[in-house]
């Protein structure tokens, strides 16, 4: 009696392993017909289905198996977990609510008539709110704002483009003395413009260093090596420093 219960606690592992694992019970042998010879048994459709079963099976209640298994499932829960995090913090973040409903155009009535209509102008009122509430500015705000510096670059308005005469082509357009004089305005007015913004961003600590020339043929490694950019590399890190200490 002893000894029964010994098997019986013995087996509730293993029952309790098949009843949950994904790999199911160990497939069973089948019985050799007593009219067939064992090497005909060997070589029949039904051993050889035996065999393969049984190799999937024991690959699948190997402990690496096992392994990869719990490392799927834990990242996938993991997974999950963050993707609900992430829902919930942009949830909190967004107060601006869902994006207004367009109302629906009665039948009968034309779309300018609509456009006229309180609804639709009530809904084009809160389309509005919403997007500019939803819209970058309003969620984040850039590392280098012109708005707290409060300057005004003396670079002047942007330059405008001269006025295309109606039938005039591309290329005649591009090669008249308006058009090139208005590219060498825009030019000066955009180098003016880009050296404003160095100027707010950079400050005291001057333009990024250039790198040295590198003449055709010279190798790699040398080039690296030579005295040139050695000490360009030795201008470019007091240069980061200095950026490093004006913020």
């Amino acid at each position: 009696m002893k000894i029964r219960n010994l098997y019986i606690i013995l087996l509730l592992p293993v029952i309790a392993f098949s009843q949950q694992s994904p790999c199911g019970e160990r497939p069973v042998k089948p019985t050799k017909p007593e009219m067939q010879s064992s090497k005909e048994f060997r070589n029949s459709e039904t051993i050889k289905k035996y065999k393969t079963d049984l190799k999937k099976w024991k690959e699948c209640v190997s402990p690496l198996a096992i392994s990869q298994r719990d490392e799927e499932r834990i990242s996938q829960e993991q997974k999950k977990r963050e993707e609900k995090e992430k829902a919930e913090k942009l949830e909190a973040l967004n107060n601006c609510g869902e994006k207004p409903s367009k109302p629906k155009r009665p039948k009968g009535l034309s779309v300018d008539d609509f456009r006229k209509t309180q609804e639709h102008s009530e809904y084009r009122k809160q389309l509005k709110e919403w997007k500019r509430c939803m819209s970058p500015q309003q969620l984040t705000q850039p590392v280098f704002s012109k708005k707290e510096n409060n300057k005004i670059s003396n670079c002047g308005e942007k330059p405008t483009k001269p006025y295309r005469a109606k039938g005039t082509n591309n290329q005649d357009y591009r090669d008249s003395q308006a058009y090139k004089n208005y590219r060498e305005l825009f030019k000066k007015w955009k180098n003016c413009e880009d050296n404003f913004e160095k100027a707010i961003l950079w400050g005291d600590c001057g333009d990024k260093p250039q790198k040295p020339f590198r003449a055709d043929g010279t190798n790699n490694q040398v080039y690296r090596e030579s005295k040139e950019f050695q000490a360009y590399k030795e201008r470019v890190k007091a240069w980061k420093q200095c950026l490093e200490n004006k913020n």
